[in-house]
């Protein structure tokens, strides 16, 4: 191999935080949620789609006819067929299950920072699971995480400042941080896709089309899921 630049086209990272009325997300999130085998959804703290904000909000988290199970069977049928090993595989699940619980994490103004205008994870049960769970599975402390999302340094000169974002701007970045977490885990796949091609047609210049797919289910039909 020569070379090769890999383009990504049609990677909706909108649809993660806000899938659009009567639409679904990515097909991944509701087969790990509901498809995978108990032991898998124990190891990414699991529960139903319905208790993930970024899935719930469209009230479109099943559909009539569709077997996640099957459907989960036939993803790791296509990962280990481009060559994904276990491991491999456990981390762009962890990375995808990291996703819903980030959704689920809120947040409240801080009074006591900066005058107020700082803020911080909210105090309820599910944005604070959220958060433990999501810093579990990326393998990074609860307090780091939660000081990336509600804060960011500034380096001018080779000054350093702390720039504390407000709830709205702590929310922005927790969906700016999922949205790049599936860009990362996609464009892993794109990289195996292009090179199992490639080297099946011995070097000739082609271009690969990898689509991945999400559901528009406003008329009961649910939407192509990989070509």
């Amino acid at each position: 191999m020569t070379g090769c630049q890999i383009t990504n086209y049609l990677l909706e990272k909108s649809r993660i935080c806000r899938a659009g009325d009567g639409e679904r997300s990515f097909h991944i999130f509701y087969q790990l949620c509901a498809g995978a085998a108990d032991d898998l959804r124990q190891r990414l703290r699991l529960g139903p789609a319905t208790g993930y904000k970024y899935l719930a909000r469209t009230g479109n988290t099943s559909v009539a006819g569709m077997d996640e199970h099957e459907m989960f069977e036939e993803t790791e049928v296509a990962m280990n067929g481009l060559g994904f090993t276990e491991g491999e595989q456990a981390e762009i699940y962890a990375a995808a299950a990291a996703v819903l619980h980030l959704g689920n994490v809120e947040f409240e103004s801080d009074h006591g920072a900066s005058g107020g205008r700082g803020s911080k994870v909210a105090g309820d049960a599910a944005s604070r699971a959220g958060l433990a769970n999501a810093a579990f599975l990326l393998g990074v402390g609860e307090d780091a995480l939660s000081a990336a999302l509600t804060s960011h340094t500034l380096a001018i000169r080779g000054d350093k400042t702390m720039v504390l974002h407000d709830k709205k701007a702590a929310a922005d970045c927790r969906d700016a941080l999922a949205k790049t977490l599936h860009v990362l885990w996609e464009q892993n796949e794109h990289y195996r896709v292009f090179v199992l091609v490639f080297c099946a047609n011995h070097g000739t210049i082609l271009v690969s089309l990898f689509v991945s797919g999400t559901d528009a289910c406003s008329t009961g039909s649910c939407g192509t899921r990989t070509s």
